[in-house]
């Protein structure tokens, strides 16, 4: 759990960016923030919301992963799940492109897919 200085930091940081990247107004900022479903106050939201809303400010891209991966991949993805309960994506892409050349699940070959889920399934053993 983040400890309470970086709760601040990343209030302060959100703020930032919507000013200086969008131009929002702090009233204007907050009735976007009503609309988009995080509530008007930044201080009422718990860490994983005010990081997706920064991420969603700047532009980065969300993996949730289930509409991304076919039936196999969504498999997959809960082992990954279970073997990195962070950062999901980002080691999955970093192992991918490190071993085979590849970015996504999708466009693995079957011996890669196997070799990427037994790979996981050691992990997620190790951490249950």
């Amino acid at each position: 759990m983040p400890i309470l200085q970086e709760f601040k930091d990343i209030r302060r940081k959100i703020m930032a960016i919507s000013v200086k990247k969008y131009g929002w107004e702090y009233d204007q900022f907050h009735d976007l923030m009503e609309q988009w479903g995080y509530g008007r106050s930044l201080k009422k939201l718990d860490w994983h919301h005010l990081c997706k809303l920064r991420n969603e400010l700047l532009g980065i891209r969300d993996y949730s992963g289930y509409d991304k991966f076919d039936k196999d991949g969504m498999h997959m993805w809960h082992l990954a799940r279970l073997a990195w309960p962070e950062r999901t994506m980002n080691r999955l892409q970093h192992f991918w492109i490190k071993h085979y050349h590849k970015s996504h699940w999708n466009i693995l070959n079957t011996k890669e897919r196997r070799a990427t889920k037994n790979m996981l399934k050691n992990y997620a053993g190790k951490t249950v």
